[in-house]
C-alpha cells in the first residue's frame, strides 16, 4: 500500500553570504576519447578501467600526501574534476590523464569528502553538507545551505536550477545557483541515508530513510513524496540508469537480510535480487553505484574489498587495491575510480 505525503510546506528563502575568488579556466571543443595516458599522476587514489585493466596513479604510495575524495565526469569533452583533501579542486583537460588545480579552499573543503557537480562547463558545483562551491570560468563563490544537505543535483536543462536533499529529509531549490533556497517538502523525520536524482528527468527523486525504511518518490521535483516500494534493513546507494528511468539499482539489504545488488524494472515499486555479494566481498556504505551511460544491464559497484561491474549476468570482481570511493562512467565508455587507500 502506497501513502501520499499531503502536508505542505511554505516556501522559505535563504540568502546565505557570498565571496568571490578570480581564476579563469578553459576548455576544448573536442569528442570524446578514453586516456591515452597508460599511468595517471598527480592524483592519488585515483585511476581507470581501460581495456579491462585498471590503471592506477603512479603514486602508489602517497602517504603523507592529500587523497582524492570526489570524483565528476565533466560536461565538456575529456573533462575531469576530483577534490582532494587538501581542500583543492582539480581539473583534467585529458581524459584524466594530468591534472590541475582549478581552486584551493582548505578552509572549507580541508579534511572533508566533497562531491563534485559538472553536468556544465560554464559553472562547476561542489559542496558539502554545509557549504556550496560554485566555479565559473573566471569566479569561485562560496554558498551556505539552509540546512545541512545529504544531496545536491544541478539541472541537465539550465546551470542555475539546483535541488536538494537534506540530510533529516526536506527537499529544497535554488533558482539562481545555491544564492537562496526555497524549502519545498519535509518527507522524512529520520536521516536520509541515500537518494538519486533521476538522470534524464531532473523532477523524479528517490530517497532512502530511516523512518519506516521504505523508499520515497517525488516525482515533481520535491514539491510532493510519496512512500513506494518494499521495506529495506539498509540502502547504501541508490542508481537509476541514464538509458531507462524505470531501471534502478540498489545496494543493500532487504528482509531477508540479504546484502545484495538489488534491481527494478518498474522505477523502484518492486525489486529483485541481480546478484548477490560473497561473504567476503561487501558493497562500501559509502561508494555510489554507477551505471553505465549506454548498456542498461551494466552498472559498477564500489566495495569494501575493490570494484565489481554487473554485466546483466553477474558480477565481475576488479581488485583495485583497496575500498572504492566513487566511480563514473565518461560518455567514451571508460570506468573512473577513487579508492580509499591510506584514508
Amino acid at each position: 500500500m502506497r501513502f501520499a505525503l499531503v502536508i505542505l510546506i511554505s516556501a522559505v528563502a535563504f540568502t546565505p553570504q557570498s565571496f568571490a575568488r578570480a581564476r579563469a579556466v578553459s576548455h576544448r571543443g573536442v569528442p570524446w576519447q578514453a586516456p591515452a595516458c597508460s599511468a595517471t599522476a598527480g592524483l592519488p587514489s585515483y585511476g581507470f578501467l581501460k581495456a579491462g585493466a585498471l590503471v592506477r596513479s603512479i603514486e602508489s604510495d602517497p602517504r603523507g600526501e592529500p587523497f582524492t575524495s570526489g570524483l565528476s565526469i565533466g560536461g565538456a569533452a575529456n573533462t575531469v574534476y576530483a577534490t582532494r583533501t587538501d581542500g583543492s579542486i582539480l581539473e583534467s583537460n585529458d581524459a584524466g590523464c594530468t591534472w590541475s588545480v582549478r581552486a584551493s579552499l582548505p578552509e572549507l573543503l580541508g579534511g572533508k569528502n566533497p562531491k563534485v557537480l559538472a553536468r556544465h562547463s560554464s559553472r562547476i558545483y561542489v559542496y558539502t553538507d554545509t557549504h556550496l562551491i560554485r566555479l565559473t570560468h573566471g569566479t569561485v563563490q562560496t554558498f551556505g545551505f539552509p540546512e545541512a544537505m545529504q544531496r545536491v543535483e544541478v539541472n541537465p536543462g539550465s546551470a542555475l536550477h539546483l535541488r536538494a536533499v537534506s540530510l533529516l529529509g526536506t527537499s529544497y531549490e535554488s533558482r539562481n545557483g545555491g544564492v537562496s533556497w526555497t524549502r519545498l517538502y519535509s518527507f522524512s523525520t529520520m536521516r536520509v541515508a541515500a537518494s538519486e536524482f533521476a538522470p534524464t528527468d531532473f523532477d523524479r527523486i528517490l530517497a532512502w530513510s530511516l523512518l519506516g525504511g521504505r523508499l520515497s518518490i517525488s516525482r515533481d521535483g520535491g514539491a510532493s513524496w510519496q512512500l513506494i516500494g518494499p521495506p529495506w534493513v539498509r540502502v547504501d546507494s541508490i542508481a537509476i540508469s541514464p538509458v531507462d528511468p524505470a531501471l534502478v539499482w540498489v545496494s543493500g539489504r532487504d528482509t531477508t537480510q540479504a546484502s545484495a545488488l538489488y534491481r527494478s524494472t518498474d522505477g523502484g515499486l518492486t525489486f529483485k535480487p541481480a546478484a548477490y555479494y560473497s561473504q567476503q566481498v561487501t558493497h562500501s556504505a559509502s561508494g555510489y553505484l554507477a551505471p553505465h551511460p549506454t548498456d542498461p544491464n551494466i552498472v559498477a559497484v564500489p566495495l569494501l574489498t575493490g570494484m565489481a561491474i554487473f554485466d546483466g549476468v553477474s558480477l565481475s570482481y576488479r581488485d583495485a587495491g583497496a575500498a572504492t570511493w566513487e566511480a563514473e562512467w565518461s560518455p567514451a565508455g571508460v570506468l573512473y575510480f577513487v579508492d580509499l587507500q591510506f584514508r
